[in-house]
């Protein structure tokens, strides 16, 4: 169960999964995903009321490297997800796939890095509020996320991390670029 942004939006998921080992060094993991949202910002219209669920169901493919550039524990990912999202407003009802790659490995220091590219083609069932008059509203989203994690002690690491998201709609008031950098302290235990 995750929640998140306490002021704007709560978020329950469950994420069941099974990992299949089909031969040394070759991982597949098929996965069902349900998400019920609640946005705590009121919707302008009753269409645009974006409360609803999420379903995803996809498989990622992942290769172990044995001895990868002289370190342990790299692994390359391959992954499609197709996504279901019905919401109590017709504006966020949407239907499309998304391609996922991900390279991670240790590097020196003692330090583990991650690029994560993806790209989805989000369809939409009806024309946007916003175009009436035209097609239904077609989203193709790519993101680039890059992650760089280091143990600090026993059960504490850091993460610095970069998230680049460039999101371009046949209907220009959806379109915009984003760049997020961030830090996070974990503890684990």
């Amino acid at each position: 169960v995750w929640a998140d942004w306490d002021s704007f939006r709560r978020t329950h998921a469950i994420e069941p999964a099974v990992n299949l080992q089909l031969a040394r060094g070759w991982l597949t993991r098929p996965f069902v995903r349900y998400e019920d949202r609640t946005f705590f910002t009121e919707a302008a219209a009753p269409e645009q009321d974006a409360d609803g669920t999420l379903w995803l169901i996809g498989a990622d493919q992942y290769w172990f490297a044995p001895g990868w550039l002289g370190q342990a524990d790299s692994f390359v990912r391959a992954g499609v997800r197709y996504r279901s999202e019905d919401t109590e407003g017709s504006e966020f009802d949407a239907r499309g796939f998304e391609w996922v790659a991900t390279l991670g490995s240790e590097i020196p220091f003692e330090s583990y890095a991650l690029v994560e590219v993806s790209y989805e083609r989000r369809n939409f069932q009806e024309p946007s509020v916003f175009q009436p008059a035209g097609d239904d509203r077609e989203d193709r989203i790519t993101r680039v996320w890059v992650g760089l994690r280091r143990p600090l002690t026993s059960d504490f690491s850091a993460e610095l991390s970069w998230r680049y998201t460039h999101w371009k709609s046949n209907v220009d008031v959806y379109d915009f670029d984003q760049s997020v950098t961030g830090f996070r302290l974990w503890y684990e235990f």
